[in-house]
């Protein structure tokens, strides 16, 4: 898109429609995109199918990641190993993937609980400057009103099936801030 259209605010609107995790904020991103130039949008959606590239629209997990950079990150961690006949090869890999393991271990002994040291860190993180912010009206023993002062919106927690309508808990597979304060 960006060879094709020069466009330097192109890049960032449609970064914007990549990350988005609603419909609203996708047509928003796109409809950005197409003040700038009708064309670039005709052309991104020729090129590169929405379900590809979009959050929103991607019919799995994505855990809020958009890039493909954990397979270049892999290609290169094997580009030594490649080399070797496959025998060596595989033992090689072998090596390098009990070192990592090791060292993720390492990285999280210290966590308590089930989690990651990252998503036990994200949701410290939002428990203590995002949750305590809402007001909370239970409808059930898992379905939760949760109204911001700050936005003025409403969404509803289901505990039941881990869902939130602000969709942030669903895209990321963490407790969104709505879901944390009703837990």
């Amino acid at each position: 898109l960006h060879k094709q259209f020069k466009h330097p605010a192109l890049k960032t609107f449609l970064y914007q429609a990549a990350r988005a995790i609603t419909e609203e904020e996708y047509i928003k991103a796109i409809d950005q995109m197409l003040d700038i130039n009708s064309d670039s949008v005709d052309w991104l959606l020729v090129h590169a199918p929405r379900e590809h590239w979009c959050e929103y629209y991607f019919p799995g997990q994505r855990y809020g990641h958009i890039t493909s950079n954990i397979a270049e990150s892999l290609n290169a961690w094997l580009a030594e190993a490649r080399e070797k006949p496959i025998i060596a090869m595989l033992e090689q890999i072998r090596h390098q993937l009990m070192g990592w393991f090791v060292t993720r271990c390492q990285m999280d002994k210290d966590t308590e609980g089930i989690l990651v040291s990252s998503a036990a860190k994200s949701i410290k993180t939002t428990l203590t400057t995002r949750a305590r912010r809402y007001r909370i009206l239970e409808a059930t023993g898992f379905v939760y009103e949760v109204f911001s002062t700050e936005t003025m919106r409403t969404y509803v927690v289901r505990l039941d099936n881990e869902t939130c309508t602000c969709y942030e808990w669903q895209t990321s597979g963490i407790p969104c801030a709505h879901a944390l304060a009703v837990s």
